[in-house]
């Protein structure tokens, strides 16, 4: 059990030093371009990771056809997996590497932390008929009153299109919406082991 936890924090750690490194990256490459960097490196990782896993498959003698699951995704299974692709991870990362790029990582992180959960139980109730208990309830207070002051300072006027960091607050507020709807898209459809 000590090996998960210390697993989770090194996990947190590395996560949390990447707002910073795309703060110094930002100088040098635009935040769109950023984005497809990173998205060109993982889907070699993952093609890399399934031409693997297909040759242990084939080196074990096993045939793909006798698992007992099969890998076929249903058309609505395909909306969901769409909807979690484009929102949670072509539409976040760019959102939140342009938040980053106007009002830097500290703000865009913090949103990410503070009100995802928040989305993600509002989301969670409307979809799934989850019921909110009262240790929700005052986290779901506090991470809201939390995120207003941290975005406002108290004043509503810096959430006007006139405020000088308007647009980067609007980014930073849409990367844990974009962040819940792929959370509550990836729960619709059952979890397969693919592998």
């Amino acid at each position: 059990m000590l090996i998960i936890y210390a697993l989770l924090g090194i996990m947190v750690l590395i996560w949390s030093f990447s707002f910073v490194l795309v703060d110094i990256v930002i100088y040098f490459v635009s935040p769109m371009s950023l984005a497809l960097t990173r998205f060109l490196i993982v889907s070699l990782v993952f093609i890399l990771m399934d031409l693997y896993f297909f040759l242990n498959r084939k080196i074990r003698n096993t045939k793909i056809e006798d698992k007992k699951e099969k890998d076929f995704y249903s058309k609505r299974e395909w909306v969901y997996i769409i909807i979690a692709s484009f929102c949670g991870i072509t539409l976040f990362f760019v959102i939140q590497y342009s938040a980053i790029d106007l009002i830097g990582p500290s703000l865009p992180a913090l949103f990410v932390c503070l009100l995802s959960p928040v989305l993600i139980t509002i989301l969670a109730l409307i979809f799934f008929k989850e019921k909110l208990t009262r240790i929700k309830l005052i986290g779901f207070v506090i991470a809201t009153v939390g995120g207003f002051l941290l975005v406002t300072g108290g004043d509503l006027s810096t959430l006007t299109p006139k405020a000088p960091n308007f647009l980067g607050y609007l980014y930073a507020l849409m990367s844990p919406l974009l962040w819940a709807i792929y959370t509550i898209a990836t729960k619709k459809y059952p979890n397969r082991s693919l592998i």
